[in-house]
């Protein structure tokens, strides 16, 4: 669904009409969120957290809008996508965070006050404003608008605002020491409230690793000797606004519902139908297929399934697993974090030399080019060994990289011919998949996150800037992340468009900088 069309078809005031609407568009796949690690040292513990890069948008690549809607609606979708409404704190760390350089700092973009802030051209004026001071930049951006936190000075049918961060030009401070909000954290609206600056943000997954452990963060929450990692009021409940309906009691195998939670050593038609589902979401079954028995592999894909789309990985599948996998995952998890020390070759599955390629002792690289193979998502072994075999084409790259392998072909210190004109200085980084593919993040997210993975270790070792790279960019000697489309309209060498296509309009650049970024 593109966001100019959801947008064309929303009542034009607020309303349950498009609060329902939004909850639908986001059920049905159509939420656009990537996720960032925060991590928070405190007491003797290490908490990692993933949190919102920016307020969820409904839409698709390239036409998107952030959409506001009240503390109820964004209860639910937060439910829906295994995550709960942020803290205060949370929100002040994030900000602390921004500040220290490693996200977006915006200037609140407020609108005078009248009795037309909640309608819907308000709301898509500011996602328009928001966009236009980002201005192509990547990297976690706060702030996006007030949010709706998690607070024990919630009541019934209220709601507690809190944000808009700001340096300067406020008398309230926030919940923790030298911040400022426009928005203290206050309780004077219904949980029914909303207007253009209630975006959907702030965002955190529940799934959480304390200590390098992973953990629940709504238990963390309540713990009272934990708590004060992300609460400065002491424990909480961590569901503060009206929950979305729970799932209907449980039923017999065979049934046309299905049984909720599903586990190991259950059988029926219900569980076929669930392992169809992950057949269909890319975690192969064979030899069994969708055979009806929640065995061993069965509940090894359910934990591979949970670990990719952000959920608690437990192999249990209750109302959040099923829900992701009808969606078949609709946003972009933070990867567990990056192991200490983490190199390239941690990360490669396997090296299938390439046939055609330049001896050379490179010790310093200008950056990455990034490509697409023209191939299904699981060819990298394919692709690889089609580079070194006898009919090898004069062509080959640095890594192939697929859902479910990384392959190099090339080592880094030699030339790999892929990009003419940038082939010297530059590594070369195979995904597969299509150029004209306009679903890389819905569907690749798996190939996007392996390849942020490695080319972050590739950055981090040669000092590489994580910044993308335009034409006059490449010309003028410039150090960062292009695609063979840049290359090919800086140097007219070729007329190649992958990864994204023309002028890379399907490759997802903001989002996949931000993976790469996470994981230095």
């Amino acid at each position: 669904m593109k966001g100019s069309a959801f947008i064309e078809s929303l009542p034009k005031e607020a309303g349950q009409d498009r609060e329902d609407a939004i909850i639908q568009a986001v059920e049905k796949g159509s939420a656009i969120v990537c996720f960032t690690p925060l991590e928070i040292s405190e007491g003797g513990h290490t908490l990692r957290l993933d949190v919102a890069m920016d307020a969820l948008r409904i839409g698709e690549q390239g036409d998107s809008v952030r959409v506001a809607a009240n503390s109820v609606t964004q209860q639910v979708i937060a439910d829906h996508l295994g995550c709960l409404l942020p803290t205060a704190k949370v929100c002040d760390l994030i900000w602390k965070r921004v500040l220290d350089g490693s996200g977006i700092k915006l200037t609140p973009h407020t609108q005078s006050p009248d009795s037309h802030m909640a309608d819907t051209d308000r709301f898509v004026e500011h996602s328009e404003a928001i966009d236009k001071q980002r201005d192509g930049h990547c990297g976690l951006l706060w702030p996006v608008g007030k949010v709706f936190a998690l607070s024990k000075k919630v009541t019934a049918g209220k709601c507690a605002n809190y944000g808009w961060h700001v340096t300067s030009g406020s008398k309230f401070t926030g919940v923790t020491d030298g911040v400022i909000v426009l928005q203290p954290l206050a309780t004077a609206h219904s949980d029914t409230f909303t207007d253009y600056s209630q975006l959907c943000g702030g965002l955190v997954k529940r799934r959480c690793y304390l200590d390098g452990e992973e953990a629940d963060l709504a238990e963390i929450l309540k713990d009272p000797s934990l708590c004060s990692l992300v609460s400065t009021e002491g424990p909480l409940d961590a569901f503060m606004y009206q929950r979305s309906p729970e799932p209907e009691e449980p039923v017999e195998p065979g049934s046309v519902d299905w049984r909720s939670p599903l586990k190991k050593g259950m059988q029926g038609s219900d569980v076929a139908r669930m392992q169809a589902m992950l057949i269909d979401a890319g975690y192969s079954l064979e030899p069994y297929g969708a055979d009806g028995d929640f065995g061993n592999l069965t509940d090894m894909r359910v934990r591979d399934f949970q670990a990719a789309n952000g959920l608690i990985v437990d192999g249990i599948v209750g109302s959040q697993t099923m829900t992701a996998l009808r969606n078949n995952g609709n946003t972009i998890p933070s990867p567990p974090p990056p192991r200490p020390g983490e190199t390239l070759d941690d990360l490669v599955d396997d090296y299938i030399q390439a046939k055609n390629y330049t001896n050379a002792s490179r010790k310093t690289l200008r950056g990455i080019v990034l490509h697409s193979t023209e191939s299904g998502p699981n060819s990298a072994s394919a692709v690889a060994n089609w580079f070194a075999g006898e009919s090898a084409p004069r062509a080959s790259a640095h890594l192939i990289i697929g859902r479910s392998a990384t392959i190099q072909c090339v080592s880094l210190e030699d030339v790999a011919w892929a990009a003419p004109k940038a082939n010297s200085e530059f590594v070369q980084v195979e995904h597969c998949g299509y150029a004209m593919k306009s679903k890389w993040l819905e569907e690749e997210s798996e190939t996007l996150h392996r390849s942020a993975r490695a080319v972050a270790a590739i950055c981090r070792e040669y000092d590489i800037p994580v910044k993308f790279l335009n034409e006059a960019d490449l010309k003028a000697g410039g150090r960062g992340i292009t695609t063979h489309y840049r290359v090919s309209m800086a140097f007219k060498k070729s007329d190649h468009v992958d990864p994204g296509g023309p002028e890379d309009r399907n490759w997802p650049l903001v989002e996949y900088l931000d993976m790469v970024k996470s994981y230095l």
